[in-house]
């Protein structure tokens, strides 16, 4: 029977196998030898051909063989697992695929988003959103990003807020760490110091303790305290070495503060070279006043001293005496009009002569000055000059100025023992506010007319070039330098309205140069009165006031010898008692400064206020600025320096009458 069923296709054999052998398992039995299985299958047949299936039931044998049958199942349990191994491939790569859209791709996102942060675009969206914890990391994420972009861009607007202010400071400001390394510098530092990177940069190579210690070790001690006390910061006054590898004087503000990194030091540094120059200058100036001051008071009594001598000396003269007499009277003038000139010169520098300014060529005076020079100037030197063809004109005493060349020229021969060249150059120059600023003129901007002198001889040290202006200071030897020759250069200069620099580089040579300002005023010759040699005698009476008794004695004999009425007057108050009581004169010759409450201007307006018209001269031992200024001198008056010679009284007494006649 089993071959029956041979033909059997094993689908179908495996069906029915699923189907039956349950039933029948009570049934079957295995031929283990032969390898068949035998199974009763209980069946109804109809009993021919075409009849109804009869409800008796029979039983069937079927004969199978079992490894056939073993084969099939083996091969159906195969395919039915390749099968589910496709099933979960395909499964498995849908849920890849739902993985990847869902969860990686996502994260992809936000790691890209990240990367991109990380390289500074901080604007960069994420784009990952959703209700899943994916979602809201992503938005989480976007939100710290923002907050982040926020605070860095305050912190940004802060820093440059905080470099703004620094950069607009006027001094040099540095961020120290503790080992000195600079590691920030505003704009004047980097001016003055000179640019370089960070770490090349110490503080200690900045500042110059003038001891072999860092600076910070300086300043700072361990227990913040020992040499400056320095706790919270401070000042020390020190050298710093600037871009050109100069020392300039510098004033160091220092405090400091703990930062995660470690102590930080802010640095203010000051240059206070400027300040100090200016305040040397005050010195100076005070100096020089105060000379001036001393001079002016000491002038006044020399002066005094040489009208008596030199009016006694002319009355001398006009006695009966010998050549010999005359020619001992004549070198007694000559000495007192020498020491007249001498306690003129001395005030110069203090700015208290009296100057007689006239519109003056300065190539002229060059000219003049280069023909003394002649004859002062050894023949190793050479002379040359260098002279604007249309020099400005300029408003100067012209005696001064001369003086103020050949000094320094002599200056200029001195310092080339061995020989050289000397120059002496004029030109036309118009400053601007910006040059004269940087330059360090204290004039005001304009045109102005340049006279320089330069040598070649040794040079100035450079801790010397700014006191040569000053009195008594010099470089020369003992005896051979009164520091008084550039102190007078610089007095007749300031009074002039102008101003003097000075520069000189060691081994090369000095140039000083004298600024004049320009004049527009036009050039016209005073009048004067000619010099007879026996002026024409008066008539008139002349009230003389002097509170000094010698010159009031000398002066009287010269007013009677030119045949005037003199009445005496020993100070102010004596002139205005006389007055009130009726006293008639043609003329006033006062002193400026007496003893007594009324001073010689004032006794000019009360004479004035009583007679109008009444010629008042003027006269004082002190320089003619000096009463101007402080004796409130009326300008219309003629006012005469002691010592005074005859002549020159008398064409001043002549000229006023002369006056009164018109």
């Amino acid at each position: 029977m089993g071959e029956s069923f041979a033909g059997i296709g094993s689908d179908r054999l495996v069906t029915d196998l699923k189907d039956y052998v349950p039933r029948a398992a009570s049934l079957a039995r295995l031929d283990a030898a032969t390898g068949t299985l035998w199974v009763a299958v209980s069946v109804r047949l109809p009993p021919k051909e075409g009849e109804l299936i009869s409800s008796e039931r029979g039983s069937l044998l079927v004969a199978y063989d079992y490894w056939v049958w073993e084969s099939v199942a083996s091969t159906y349990s195969q395919r039915n697992g390749f099968a589910a191994i496709g099933l979960l491939a395909v499964l498995s790569i849908v849920l890849l695929a739902l993985l990847w859209v869902l969860v990686t791709r996502r994260i992809q996102r936000m790691t890209e988003a990240a990367e991109d942060m990380a390289s500074g675009n901080l604007n960069r969206t994420i784009e990952v959103h959703g209700e899943d914890e994916i979602g809201r990391l992503g938005s989480s994420f976007e939100s710290l990003t923002r907050q982040l972009a926020n605070t860095i861009s305050e912190y940004a607007a802060s820093e440059k807020r905080l470099k703004s202010i620094m950069d607009s400071a006027s001094d040099a400001i540095f961020l120290v760490a503790q080992d000195g390394q600079i590691l920030l510098a505003n704009n004047i530092a980097d001016k003055l110091f000179g640019k370089a990177p960070d770490e090349q940069r110490n503080i200690s190579s900045l500042l110059d303790t003038g001891e072999d210690v860092p600076f910070l070790d300086f300043a700072f001690s361990e227990e913040d305290k020992g040499r400056n006390g320095l706790i919270g910061g401070g000042e020390i006054s020190l050298s710093a070495r600037l871009a050109d590898g100069t020392l300039t004087p510098v004033e160091v503000s220092m405090g400091r503060y703990a930062a995660d990194e470690g102590l930080r030091f802010v640095l203010v540094v000051r240059d206070v070279s400027e300040r100090q120059r200016l305040e040397s200058q005050v010195r100076t100036m005070q100096r020089m006043d105060a000379v001036g001051q001393l001079t002016a008071g000491i002038a006044h009594d020399f002066n005094n001293l040489l009208a008596v001598s030199m009016g006694n000396l002319e009355l001398l003269k006009d006695s009966d005496l010998d050549e010999a007499q005359q020619d001992l009277a004549d070198a007694g003038i000559e000495a007192c009009l020498r020491g007249a000139n001498l306690a003129r010169q001395l005030l110069v520098f203090g700015r208290k002569a009296e100057l007689n300014p006239e519109v003056l060529n300065i190539n002229a005076v060059v000219s003049d000055v280069r023909k003394l020079l002649q004859r002062a100037v050894p023949e190793n030197i050479d002379i040359e000059t260098s002279l604007s063809a249309k020099v400005w004109p300029t408003f100067l005493d012209r005696t001064q100025v001369e003086s103020a060349i050949l000094n320094l020229a002599i200056n200029a021969r001195d310092a080339m023992p061995e020989g050289g060249t000397l120059t002496i150059e004029t030109e036309n120059i118009r400053l601007d506010t910006e040059y004269a600023l940087g330059h360090r003129l204290e004039i005001s901007p304009g045109p102005y007319v340049m006279v320089a002198v330069t040598d070649t001889g040794h040079g100035i040290p450079p801790e010397d070039i700014d006191r040569v202006f000053e009195p008594f200071f010099t470089t020369k030897e003992v005896g051979k330098g009164s520091g008084m020759g550039l102190a007078m250069v610089f007095g007749l200069v300031k009074q002039s309205g102008g101003n003097a620099m000075i520069y000189s580089e060691m081994g090369v040579g000095t140039t000083v140069k004298l600024y004049f300002p320009r004049t527009e005023r036009i050039d016209q010759k005073p009048q004067t009165v000619s010099a007879d040699p026996k002026p024409s005698l008066g008539t008139e009476t002349i009230l003389l006031v002097e509170d000094d008794e010698g010159v009031r004695k000398t002066m009287a004999r010269h007013l009677e010898n030119l045949a005037y009425d003199v009445v005496l007057a020993v100070n102010g108050d004596d002139a205005v008692r006389q007055i009130s009581e009726g006293l008639q004169f043609d003329l006033v010759l006062t002193d400026v400064v007496m003893d007594g409450a009324v001073q010689g201007p004032e006794l000019a307006k009360i004479v004035l206020s009583e007679m109008p018209g009444l010629p008042v001269i003027l006269m004082s031992g002190y320089p003619k600025g000096a009463t101007e200024n402080g004796n409130g001198q009326l300008a219309h008056l003629t006012m005469l320096t002691k010592p005074i010679q005859k002549m020159d009284l008398a064409r001043a007494i002549r000229l006023e009458f002369s006056r009164l006649k018109r």
